[in-house]
């Protein structure tokens, strides 16, 4: 059955002077506009200790307006069972795919949020169901962390980072509009804001949070650095041959595809590699 948290808070703790996290979203695997040579190149070049945290959109399935229809199309009995029995199978086969993927991450997932496009397995006898994106955290041997998380990465030498994450709503037309919803959900203190779901990949640093007077330190004070970062994706917007995606139906600028890695480091510092 699912459970839908509306937040979920989490400590991570990471035996080692520093850690790579490596947020992962918005790979939308069995659309064929999923850009699967970038996804692996992408996936080499992580490190293998790195801390992964999941931004939604894992497969390609249905939309929420998709499940609004589809929810009231089986309530009046208007679709056979073949028709679910199909998108099951489907669906299973998007999930085998990317299992395979990320088979070799499994056990450095803080967690995986939730998304838009996911596909709901129903048992009928045991009146239960779950998603794509709760299967997938199960065999990655994580949790599944609902519509956000507020997670702390404990490191080093006593180094702490506080990250706020979720998958996103906003459809931000600029890279100011992203930015500015970010800030509106930027209530818990946190080092780092992650969202996905508008496919943009930035990262843009914020004004430094004053925490305490520091005598022994140049500035007088300590502070907390802060980044906005919108996560990335692999589904791309314009392809030659076959149907125009909807990013080219609409007339949508192109963005860069690809993920995210964030350093800590010793010195608890913040480094954002694009």
């Amino acid at each position: 059955m699912i459970v839908r948290l509306l937040l979920e808070i989490i400590r991570f703790d990471v035996d080692a002077p520093k850690v790579t996290l490596a947020p992962l979203g918005d790979i939308q695997i069995g659309a064929a506009a999923f850009d699967e040579r970038r996804f692996l190149r992408d996936l080499t070049r992580i490190p293998k200790d790195a801390v992964y945290i999941g931004m939604g959109d894992y497969v390609d399935s249905v939309s929420p307006s998709n499940r609004k229809i589809l929810s009231a199309l089986q309530a009046q009995g208007a679709l056979y069972d073949t028709f679910w029995d199909d998108n099951n199978k489907i669906n299973e086969q998007h999930l085998t795919s990317i299992q395979t993927h990320l088979e070799h991450t499994t056990g450095q997932w803080v967690g995986l949020l939730e998304g838009h496009h996911y596909w709901t397995f129903l048992d009928k006898a045991a009146k239960t169901y779950e998603t794509t994106d709760q299967l997938l955290a199960y065999e990655l041997e994580t949790e599944f962390l609902g519509s956000a998380v507020v997670f702390e990465i404990h490191y080093g030498n006593d180094h702490v980072k506080r990250v706020h994450a979720w998958h996103g709503q906003t459809g931000g037309s600029t890279e100011a509009g992203v930015v500015n919803a970010m800030k509106k959900n930027s209530w818990a203190r946190a080092d780092l804001y992650l969202q996905g779901h508008t496919h943009r990949k930035f990262a843009v640093p914020g004004n430094p949070e004053i925490l305490s007077i520091d005598p022994d330190s140049t500035s007088g004070w300590k502070q907390r650095e802060i980044w906005y970062v919108s996560t990335g994706s692999y589904l791309r917007g314009y392809m030659r041959g076959g149907a125009p995606t909807y990013v080219e139906a609409a007339g949508l600028p192109p963005t860069q595809l690809g993920n995210v890695l964030i350093e800590f480091d010793e010195e608890g510092e913040t480094r954002v590699h694009l």
